[in-house]
């Protein structure tokens, strides 16, 4: 999984191959990015503080998370359904994600 400014593209990891590519997701342009702990979600964090959830298999928007007041800096799993984001706005939230 890699993810650009507008696009999140999902790669084979043993050949190398472009599986699928994800375009127009986000509002803004995707400041970071990451799976779920089962690999089924990938969280978009955005330049205006949106976080946004979709399922992995097909793009699919499933929800929205409460949103910063600034660029999401870094997102992280940090359990079951625990996601953590951290934004230029100098606030660290903790999301119930499940």
């Amino acid at each position: 999984l890699t993810g650009g400014v507008e696009v999140v593209r999902v790669w084979n990891a043993l050949t190398g191959e472009l599986v699928k590519a994800f375009r127009g997701l986000a509002r803004a342009d995707i400041t970071d990015f990451c799976l779920d702990v089962r690999g089924r979600k990938f969280i978009l964090g955005t330049l205006d503080g949106h976080i946004e959830v979709y399922n992995y298999q097909n793009g699919q928007h499933m929800k929205s998370l409460q949103p910063h007041k600034g660029e999401i800096l870094h997102l992280a799993y940090g359990g079951a359904t625990t996601l953590v984001s951290i934004a230029s706005d100098k606030l660290i939230k903790v999301h119930d994600e499940g």
